[in-house]
């Protein structure tokens, strides 16, 4: 090879690794200042609800998060973005607070409903929980693709405060058993049921000598 190709050689390589560079910066650039469409979207929401107390949450038809606010984010243990296309079922699940059953399906209708339920983190513990949810639609009236807004309130020291109060006014601090009155429609309640299942119970009696003596004492 003649040496007079040597120097040539030489600024082609330079001139591709130059290109390489230049390309491999604008890649860089371009991802790195690339903002996923769903986030996008959830800034729009921003404004409104991230100064709330109140968890909130806006799903799409699909169950899929469109938008957390940080009061959601910590009951849920869970970030945004991390939660961006994701359904609702994978961080956690609703089940009414009476009966323990699962909660029906959330998303269809247009009506709102309100319930009190136990929400079962799937990355925190169950917390019982007043929820309101409803379908939101665009500001231009267009019903053809809703989102919807869940808005829970953490009520888990409120159940826990109002279970004590009730023991407190159904037994008996000392002995733990029934007070007179709570004791009576609990025996008018199985008198009940053993007139319609025809079942039987079974009453004992106890009387302690001088217990007023020992009450007291105590």
């Amino acid at each position: 090879m003649p040496l007079f190709y040597f120097p040539i050689v030489s600024v082609l390589i330079v001139v591709l690794l130059a290109l390489l560079l230049v390309v491999g910066a604008f890649v860089f650039l371009k991802y790195k200042n690339r903002v996923e469409p769903g986030l996008v979207k959830s800034s729009c929401y921003e404004d409104s609800y991230r100064p709330l107390s109140d968890a909130i949450i806006i799903l799409n038809a699909d169950e899929q998060f469109v938008y957390i606010n940080p009061a959601a984010e910590e009951m849920l243990g869970c970030k945004l973005r991390s939660m961006m296309g994701r359904s609702y079922r994978d961080a956690f699940n609703f089940k009414y607070l009476k009966s323990g059953n699962p909660l029906p399906k959330i998303i269809g209708g247009e009506s709102k409903k309100t319930c009190e339920c136990l929400l079962d983190a799937v990355m925190n513990q169950s917390l019982s929980i007043d929820l309101k949810y409803s379908p939101i639609f665009s500001y231009d009236g267009d019903k053809s693709n809703p989102e919807y807004l869940l808005v829970f309130r953490d009520i888990t020291q409120q159940k826990l405060n109002e279970s004590q109060l009730s023991n407190i006014n159904r037994y008996d601090s000392l002995t733990e058993m029934l007070k007179p009155k709570s004791f009576e429609i609990e025996v008018k309640h199985l008198i009940d049921n053993s007139h319609k299942y025809s079942s039987k119970h079974v009453l004992v009696y106890f009387s302690i000598d001088r217990f007023q003596n020992i009450n007291d004492s105590i």
